[in-house]
Formats: C-alpha cells, sequence, structure tokens
C-alpha cells in the first residue's frame, strides 16, 4: 500500500497477526534526486531556487531560481526536464509545502514517479543534493552579484553547464556527468539491440 503525501510504503514483513498494519519508511534506490532550498540573492532579498540533479550521473538538468515556487511551478519545471530525460522512477524531496503539494502528487500519480520524502530535520538523508546545492552557492551563488532574476538565472545556467560538461568526478570514473549519461545511455541501447 503507498502513503503518497508521506512518502511511506507499507513493509509486508511488519503484518501484525491481528491484522493491523504497521507503517515504516521504505527506502529503495533512487535515481534522479530534486530538492528546494532558499540560497541565491538578489538586491539583498532572497529568492529561492529549484535544483534537479541525478543520483547517479551527477547531472543536474534544472537549476531554476525564482521569487516563490508552488506546486504548480515545480511541476511545470519536471515537464521540461522529463521532455528531455524521461520520467523517472521516484524523486526524493523535502517537505516544502511545494513538494508536498496536490499538483506535484496528482503529477507523481499520472506519471507513476514515487516521491520519496526525507524524514524532517534530516537533510543528511539527500546528501547529494545538499552537497551539490553547497558546491552552487560556494562558487556561483556567493560568488556573483546579481542585477536581476534574468541575471541570476543567466549566471546560474552558465555555471550548470560546466558543472555538467566540464567537471569530472571520481565517482563516475572521472568522467563528466554528460560523459557518463552518454555512457549510460549507450550501454542501455546495446543491450536493447542484443536482445
Amino acid at each position: 500500500m503507498r502513503y503518497p503525501t508521506r512518502g511511506y510504503q507499507c513493509d509486508p514483513s511488519s503484518l501484525k497477526a491481528a491484522g493491523r498494519r504497521v507503517v515504516h519508511p521504505v527506502r529503495k534506490t533512487i535515481s534522479p534526486t530534486q530538492e528546494m532550498q532558499l540560497c541565491a540573492r538578489l538586491r539583498g532579498r532572497r529568492a529561492p531556487h529549484l535544483t534537479a540533479k541525478g543520483h547517479i550521473s551527477r547531472l543536474s538538468p534544472l537549476i531554476e531560481p525564482r521569487f516563490g515556487f508552488g506546486g504548480r511551478d515545480v511541476v511545470a519545471a519536471l515537464d521540461r526536464i522529463i521532455e528531455h530525460t524521461g520520467a523517472p522512477s521516484s524523486i526524493t524531496v523535502d517537505h516544502g509545502t511545494e513538494f508536498t503539494s496536490r499538483a506535484l502528487e496528482e503529477w507523481a500519480y499520472q506519471r507513476g514517479v514515487k516521491l520519496d520524502f526525507t524524514h524532517p530535520g534530516k537533510p543528511t538523508e539527500n546528501g547529494h543534493i545538499e552537497s551539490f546545492n553547497g558546491r552552487l552557492r560556494d562558487e556561483c551563488l556567493n560568488v556573483n552579484q546579481f542585477i536581476s532574476l534574468e541575471d541570476a538565472r543567466e549566471q546560474i545556467e552558465h555555471w550548470r553547464i560546466d558543472y555538467n560538461a566540464h567537471r569530472p568526478h571520481s565517482s563516475l570514473g572521472n568522467l563528466t556527468p554528460n560523459e557518463f549519461a552518454a555512457r549510460c545511455q549507450a550501454n542501455r541501447l546495446s543491450a536493447v539491440m542484443k536482445v
């Protein structure tokens, strides 16, 4: 049984003899991760940005700064991502209102995407995106002065392209995220061709 608003699933081994179900979080392998964090400064005002990052490939398909996000804004951003990458099997999110919205829940249900919520106050459960957001903050947001939201989008997009195309990761065999994703895609295609 699925509990979409909490991201929990019923563990069949936890069924009691009396027939009651005990709900425990069930952690599974996660492909892409996504989280929102308030970081960017714009004329002294904080502007949130939505970041999406693949858990395995380290590829970042989107960093979108704006002054506020609702569930529909997150859904629109995810639709833009899946046009190019396809729908993920699951997305890890925190408990922000934009992620617990009905719009995102319906979007995930319609596409068969599992929303995996981290436990409140446990950012280490989504450590890859936290590390990525720290790098984004240190290398881009804290270094640049943005004069407008459009300027912030432009400079952040340049940083995202550089991160994906020019930075090898030791965890990826010293490949860039773009190279690793291309290699994985080629391996999948060759496996399909053999069948």
